[in-house]
């Protein structure tokens, strides 16, 4: 009986305070388990490092710890090479760059099949997440499915732990599907995006290698962007101006590469105070490759015509 009048003892005796106090225990758990997040977030990365040091001590250093006899060494070589003559070559030019704000990653539109334009206004700036975009090169239907599948474990991320994924654990995700596959999906993606540690801006090949980068250019037309970034870029760049290099970048690769062409479009990712991350999506920004031929054929008014029916009649009956 002491017991229960101790413990009731601690009942508020208004309704509204009862539910302040529910509300303040609620909040009190969620904060726990927040940072409770946030711990395991943080050493995911070492965690993974450590797994990666021991898969590559794990790895042979050369055939010959492999054991592989040279002439089935020769035939596989020569079959890998036969198989790579028959594959259809895409084209594309993406690039991004950081400026002083944010990140800008701008993409062209042409789709092709070998030397066949599929697709004229194809949108190469997937979503990943509300704060992470990317540009994709290679092949398309690998493209979309890669980046499918990273906004689908963002979405989940989010879901599961109430936090807004980073930049760095998406890149992680992706690195880690395209090694799995040693290179068999034939995506290139430039990827940007703003979290709570700033702006950040990735290059991912397909085979998982990815780097850091303050600007970059992939793609058949990557050669012709990379220069035009390189001769004009700086960190302090404003917003205007960013968008202008990018377009400029892009715009020499549709004009230096036959894979490359029809529009541009450009992503700007900004900080933003309120929601985190601004995202503006423009797209066909600019139109460098216009199809000619499309002007209309001058009218010409009937009585513009010197000679008449009449007058030529009048010619062959007369025999001149």
């Amino acid at each position: 009986m002491k017991g229960l009048i101790s413990q009731s003892s601690f009942i508020p005796r208004s309704l509204l305070s009862y539910f302040l106090l529910i509300w303040a225990h609620c909040k009190l758990k969620y904060e726990q388990r927040k940072q409770e997040s946030l711990k395991m977030y943080e050493n995911t990365d070492k965690q993974n490092e450590k797994n990666n040091q021991e898969l590559c001590n794990e790895m042979p250093l050369g055939f010959e710890e492999l054991h592989i006899p040279a002439d089935k060494l020769a035939k596989e070589v020569i079959t890998d090479l036969n198989l790579h003559e028959n594959i259809t070559k895409t084209g594309t030019t993406i690039v991004g760059l950081r400026y002083k704000d944010g990140v800008v990653i701008a993409a062209d539109t042409r789709s092709t099949s070998g030397p066949i334009v599929a697709n004229k206004n194809c949108l190469k700036i997937h979503k990943i997440y509300d704060n992470i975009y990317t540009c994709g090169a290679g092949t398309a239907a690998d493209t979309d499915r890669v980046t499918k599948l990273a906004s689908r474990q963002m979405t989940l991320f989010h879901r599961k732990y109430d936090i807004v994924p980073r930049i760095n654990h998406c890149v992680r995700f992706l690195r880690n599907h395209l090694f799995y596959y040693n290179g068999y999906i034939g995506v290139a993606l430039v990827l940007g995006g703003i979290d709570e540690k700033g702006s950040h801006l990735y290059s991912i090949s397909h085979n998982g290698y990815f780097n850091k980068e303050e600007f970059t250019a992939m793609g058949s037309g990557s050669l012709a962007a990379i220069s035009i970034l390189e001769n004009g870029y700086r960190r302090d760049l404003s917003r205007e101006e960013a968008v202008s290099l990018a377009c400029d970048a892009v715009k020499a690769g549709i004009l230096n590469d036959l894979y490359s062409g029809s529009n541009i479009d450009v992503c700007v990712l900004s900080k933003d105070e309120v929601q985190g991350c601004h995202v503006e999506m423009n797209r066909n920004f600019m139109v460098v490759s216009a199809r000619e031929g499309n002007e209309k054929l001058e009218k010409y008014p009937l009585n513009s015509i010197k000679i008449t029916k009449e007058e030529i009649l009048k010619l062959i009956e007369n025999g001149d």
